[in-house]
């Protein structure tokens, strides 16, 4: 059989001819001439034709593992029969045996050979990966046996040159900073190692930019077939592979490696996954070194803050030891840890009492109730005045790590403010009496009390008039700021009405408003709430805006008064169209002393305390005061009162008056008291004009004479006299019983009415007086005609009954007296008098009694009946009761004589007013 029979006879499983037909079915087969299964190419070509052909399958196993044919020329021998087909059958068999056996032994050799190959090839793997692990682990070792950044990046392109076969490269951090790439360490040729600091924008790299975006390895087998060379950095010369590998260190891309080298295709897949390997160590010991250097640089930190710490605390702790404040340093636990030398000579406490000891063990400095705990951060310890002030040590993050309180001896300041005070009042005193006498004299020569003076005169004289003004003004900013320093100014707060203070206000000003020819617009309802406040005070706060308003505001310009309620408060307003004030100056506005700097204030004139005491009086009473200003435009200066609590009934005006100040009593006396014969001569004239007849008096024991023998109607008191003073004299004259009823009215520069009230005074005046001032008040003490009130005093105290007769009659009053109940029920019906004084527990009939039997009786049933007693009639149920039985109103003893004065004038007015109705 020729080789291209052999050839020929190749045939798949699916096709139609005879050899497939005999494997697929496992049959044999003869065939003697010609079948359709045949090639008849391959049947002509080969002789076929002649032959008588065998066709049987070889099996093995039980499956067919090919076929055999057989032939032979038909002329050589007779048909096969069946003995010579088993024949061929059992040597079929025998044959596919021994051709799978052949076929066993070849595949079990194929197999030996393939497996000594691979065995060879994982072998070789091994070695190459115990070299790379050798070569890493060699590099791990000399990475971490430094913690210098300069050295690792060193080692690490040296390491990475030997592990690759000597390459060149080197070694990029990432700057935090800008992002760049700085080359820290390079091999050149020549295999010399240098540290770096170039900077490789990443613009200009975009190769390197992509490997630390997408921290993948870059390979390059030949740059001079790959465009990727234009985003590197300048490479060494004769460059022709390169690899880059990112270094990462927890999750972040610290770096790259860059390597390259003169042979192409030089970096192959083994050596990238040994960079990429050797990167992730570099990394980690990168990030060491940073943190070692960090830790480092913390910790020198630490050590230089430490040093400085305990040299601050050095100096803190010698200047604490050294000052004469003293300091007290108290932990967030409590405990004192600190308590210097002052502290303890202050507290007169030892350091052992102190330091060491909780706050809790010291109550009375640190618990509720204690020196450090009161409102008032000034005590009095030991005859000396502390000062202590305290605040919390906070951190910058909000942490309380304790407090510090510190301890001032303010003993000198407070005698200084004592003696200041003191000066300031002697001085304001003594500054006083000469002005009296000079503005009464000039005011007399100015009313044509001397007869008629020339333009120029007048002119001169209003000068001095202005002038004297001024002066007491500034005398009595002296003295406000004085008492203001020391706290010795002491409100008197009512129901006061807004609407009445300005128009009181506005009439005092509106001579000068009209000589400026300003227009005034006053928008303050009638019917505005009443506001809790200091009268005197109030009218002297708004005083001083009106009086700027008009003063910084030139000719023809506009003044404004408005008020409005807005949250439990009334606020005032005075507005101008003056000069305006500057932002600058308005932070200083209020400052003592502060004049805002202006075209007028030259003109002006003014000591700059006007709106600093208008602020403290305000602020005093619970308000506040503000300015709205633009310069050269006007200003806006409003203060607000804190609206009065509604009253329980009828609002009755406080204090008024139930005897008109009308004409004097015909022949009325008053005795004129005082050492200055200007001022005696000055109120001897504008008394005498009133139609007065008046005694003078220059000496106190001259006055006393006189009273005892003349017997005035009134008497004017002076109290700073030479020998003899004032107080002495009113003592004297309320002490003998034949002046002792003589009503005595104080006229002085010694600002102490509650004291002269006390005494026995009736009235007040200061110097400089006023001459409407002064005749209202002797008008309205001695100006009723006829005869005087009498009032009916009940009460079983002959102490009280005699106080009240004093106070009573002082005041002109005519007093009957009751010492029990039926003697008060029968004197009110023999006297019919115009008041009754009644106190409720008495013997034989008790109040209660009288009033019910008094409203009974026709006669007596309109006399008002005031209950004085020293019962709790605090209760509502009391209260009404009292009320209900026909009490005009009640005293609780003990009451001050001003207020049982003002609800006597009360009661008698409205019978006055009843009656006339």
């Amino acid at each position: 059989v020729s080789p291209e029979q052999i050839a020929g006879s190749r045939r798949t499983l699916d096709s139609p001819d005879i050899m497939a037909d005999i494997v697929r079915t496992g049959n044999t087969e003869v065939i003697d001439g010609w079948d359709d299964r045949f090639d008849r190419e391959m049947y002509e070509k080969f002789g076929h034709a002649r032959l008588v052909r065998v066709f049987a399958p070889l099996v093995a196993r039980g499956r067919v593992i090919g076929l055999i044919e057989a032939g032979y020329p038909r002329e050589v021998r007779a048909a096969i029969t069946q003995d010579d087909v088993e024949v061929l059958q059992m040597f079929l068999a025998q044959a596919a045996i021994a051709v799978d056996n052949a076929r066993l032994f070849a595949e079990i050799r194929r197999f030996s050979e393939e497996l000594e190959r691979m065995v060879e090839a994982r072998t070789r793997q091994l070695e190459e990966e115990k070299s790379r692990l050798e070569a890493l682990h060699a590099i791990t070792t000399e990475l971490s046996s430094t913690l210098d950044l300069d050295e690792i990046l060193l080692k690490t392109i040296d390491l990475a040159s030997v592990a690759t076969g000597r390459s060149l490269g080197m070694v990029l951090l990432r700057d935090p900073a800008s992002g760049d790439l700085v080359c820290r360490a390079r091999l050149d040729e020549g295999n010399v190692l240098r540290p770096g600091r170039q900077v490789i924008p990443l613009e200009e790299a975009r190769a390197l930019r992509q490997v630390l975006e997408e921290r993948l390895p870059l390979r390059i087998d030949d740059i001079s077939q790959s465009r990727e060379v234009e985003g590197l950095p300048p490479l060494p010369a004769g460059t022709r592979s390169v690899a880059a590998v990112p270094l990462v260190s927890a999750e972040e891309v610290v770096g790259i490696i860059l390597l390259t080298h003169s042979q192409a295709g030089f970096f192959d897949e083994d050596q990238m996954r040994l960079l990429s390997t050797l990167g992730g160590e570099v990394a980690t010991a990168i990030h060491n070194a940073e943190l070692y250097s960090y830790i480092n640089d913390q910790a020198l930190r630490l050590s230089e803050m430490l040093t400085y710490q305990q040299e601050e605390a050095s100096k803190v702790r010698a200047i604490l030891q050294s000052i004469a404040d003293g300091v007290i340093v108290v932990d967030r636990e409590g405990r004192i840890i600190l308590a210097n030398p002052a502290s303890q000579q202050i507290l007169g406490m030892a350091r052992e009492e102190l330091e060491g000891r909780f706050t809790r063990e010291l109550p009375g400095l640190f618990q509720p109730g204690g020196l450090f705990a009161q409102d008032n951060p000034r005590f009095e310890l030991m005859e000396r005045y502390i000062n202590v002030s305290s605040t919390p040590v906070v951190t910058d993050a909000g942490e309380t790590l304790g407090r510090v309180y510190v301890l001032r001896d303010i003993t000198r300041e407070v005698e200084a403010d004592r003696a200041k005070s003191e000066f300031i009042s002697t001085v304001s005193h003594e500054l006083r009496t000469p002005l009296t006498s000079i503005k009464g004299y000039v005011d007399l020569i100015l009313l044509g009390s001397v007869g008629e003076i020339t333009p120029m005169q007048r002119s001169f004289l209003e000068v001095v008039r202005s002038n004297s003004n001024r002066l007491v003004d500034l005398i009595n900013d002296l003295l406000d700021i004085s008492r203001i320093e020391t706290g010795r100014i002491v409100l008197n707060p009512e129901p006061i009405s807004i609407f009445d203070v300005v128009e009181e206000v506005v009439e005092s000003a509106r001579a000068e408003i009209e000589r400026k020819q300003l227009h005034l617009e006053v928008r303050v309802p009638p019917d505005l709430p009443m506001v809790h406040a200091d009268r005197k005070r109030i009218t002297q706060v708004l005083t001083n805006l009106v009086s700027n308003a008009y003063k910084y505001t030139r000719e023809g310009g506009r003044v404004e008064i408005s008020a409005r309620c807005e949250n439990g408060f009334l606020t005032v307003s005075v507005s101008d169209t003056g000069v305006g004030i500057s932002q600058e100056d308005q932070k200083k506005l209020f400052t003592r002393f502060f004049r805002a700097d202006n075209p007028l204030r030259d003109e002006v004139g003014g000591t700059g305390l006007g709106l600093a005491i208008s602020k403290s009086f305000v602020e005093m009473h619970g308000g506040r005061m503000w300015v709205e200003s633009e310069l050269n435009v006007g200003s806006t200066f409003s203060f607000s009162l804190p609206l009065a609590r509604p009253p329980a009934g009828p609002r009755e005006e406080p204090g008024g008056e139930a005897r008109p100040a009308g004409a004097p009593a015909p022949g009325a006396r008053i005795l004129v008291v005082d050492d200055e014969p200007n001022i005696t001569e000055l109120l001897r004239y504008l008394l005498e004009r009133a139609g007065y007849r008046v005694y003078t008096a220059r000496r106190g024991e001259e006055a006393l004479a006189i009273a005892r023998q003349e017997h005035p109607d009134l008497i004017t008191l002076d109290i700073l006299m030479a020998g003899m003073d004032g107080q002495e004299v009113l003592e004297r004259l309320k002490a003998d019983e034949h002046t002792a009823d003589i009503p005595v009215v104080i006229i002085s520069i010694v600002a102490d009415k509650e004291n002269l009230m006390a005494l026995g005074a009736v009235d007040f005046l200061p110097k400089p007086l006023e001459e409407a001032e002064l005749l209202l008040t002797i008008g309205r003490i001695l100006g009723r005609p006829g005869e005087r009130a009498t009032i009916l005093v009940a009460d079983d105290d002959p102490d009280i009954v005699g106080w009240l007769r004093r106070v009573l009659e002082e005041r002109g009053y005519q007093v009957y007296e009751a010492a029990d109940g039926e003697a008060a029920l029968e004197a009110a019906l023999a006297v019919l008098p115009d008041l009754i004084l009644l106190d409720l527990r008495m013997p034989r009939m008790d109040g209660r009694e009288v009033i019910t039997r008094l409203k009974l009786r026709e006669e007596t049933s309109e006399i008002p009946i005031i209950v004085i007693t020293a019962s709790s009639v605090d209760k509502e149920t009391d209260r009404v009761q009292i009320l209900g039985l026909g009490a005009e109103g009640f005293l609780t003893k003990p009451f001050p004589a001003e207020q049982l004065i003002r609800e006597i004038e009360k009661a008698l007015k409205k019978k006055t007013e009843a009656t006339r109705e």
